[in-house]
């Protein structure tokens, strides 16, 4: 009965930890395309800042 549980655990810690892992490989590219949108963001701004200086 125990080692059953055991290994049900087992399992489910297993499923966990592989839901995690691509649950972090998503926050990886969410967070690039972020850092990248930031930085098309503060392009944009420089340029319209610029354009309305001259």
């Amino acid at each position: 009965m125990i080692s059953a549980n055991l290994s049900i655990l087992s399992e489910a810690e297993v499923v966990v930890r592989k839901k995690m892992a691509n649950l972090e490989d998503d926050l990886r590219l969410l967070q690039n395309r972020k850092r990248e949108l930031d930085d098309d963001i503060s392009t944009d701004i420089l340029k319209l800042i610029a354009k309305n200086r001259s």
